[in-house]
């Protein structure tokens, strides 16, 4: 059961998560120490009785930092991709926990948003194009019963795109950049995200396909997705004391900027050295 014949599977990838843990032990160590501190934020939170608002928020929060954990989990394994792709997901869950903070009638647009989504399958369902032959005559009946009462109550249904979200939660620029990033880079299936795949020689030309572990994009795979989970803590804090954990928050933090800082001067080494070559 070895890379070759199993892929990810093969328990040899345990050989690579202690290679990439140690070759990048500072970028582990902030994500190690941050998702700790962020399950200490999320446990420790107190939802008063009766609100609803902050009901959601927590639940955003632990939806953002079980992504976040499982992106480390593919992480460590030199998925950067699939770590990338959940990264995105835990900055979407992050858009919506601020939108949530920042607007109180938030949660009534989650409402009509999952009406719509009902309301599109039960339509479908229903509808001469789908395959209604696979449904129980019962089971047609309680759609089109649920889709009568959609009307008779006036509920409104309307979608609920996540720019939406990230324009309501005052993200609109992070939605611009890193969530446009994430998206093309990892979670679709673009020319882009395709390049992981293809290995190349010195001159730039693709010379065979690619497919196992990765460490070259590892730090900064690890920085997207600290980014994410910085912001939903953030967000946290519009609706829960944090203080007990600030002085932990804030050195996480600080370490983040510092290899954020760090990543900057090796890639103006890399243009500089470029420009000469």
């Amino acid at each position: 059961m070895s890379l070759q014949t199993d892929g990810y599977l093969s328990p040899d990838i345990g050989k690579w998560i202690a290679k990439h843990r140690a070759e990048h032990a500072a970028a582990f160590g902030l994500a190690d120490r941050l998702s700790r501190v962020a399950q200490q934020v999320m446990l420790g939170a107190e939802v008063p009785k009766g609100d609803n608002r902050a009901l959601l928020i927590l639940l955003f929060f632990a939806r953002a930092l079980s992504s976040f954990q499982g992106a480390l989990l593919l992480a460590e394994r030199g998925m950067t991709v699939e770590a990338l792709t959940l990264a995105r997901s835990c900055l979407e869950s992050v858009f919506f926990l601020g939108a949530t903070a920042a607007d109180a009638g938030f949660a009534e647009r989650l409402v009509s948003s999952d009406a719509a989504h009902k309301k599109k399958v039960a339509t479908w369902l229903t509808s001469p194009e789908a395959a209604v032959t696979e449904l129980a005559p019962e089971q047609i009946d309680k759609l089109r019963g649920f889709l009568a009462d959609l009307k008779s109550t006036a509920t409104p249904a309307a979608p609920l795109p996540i720019k939406q979200a990230a324009d309501a939660a005052q993200l609109s620029d992070i939605y611009e950049t890193v969530y446009r990033d994430l998206s093309d880079r990892a979670a679709h299936p673009s020319l882009n995200s395709l390049l992981r795949h293809i290995e190349v020689d010195d001159h730039g030309n693709a010379v065979a396909l690619r497919f196992g572990p990765e460490t070259k994009d590892l730090p900064e795979t690890i920085l997207a997705m600290t980014t994410a989970l910085f912001y939903g803590i953030v967000g946290m804090g519009s609706a829960f004391v944090q203080d007990a954990w600030r002085t932990e928050i804030d050195a996480c933090s600080e370490i983040h900027k510092e290899l954020i800082g760090a990543r900057e001067t090796v890639y103006d080494a890399q243009i500089a050295a470029a420009g000469t070559g």
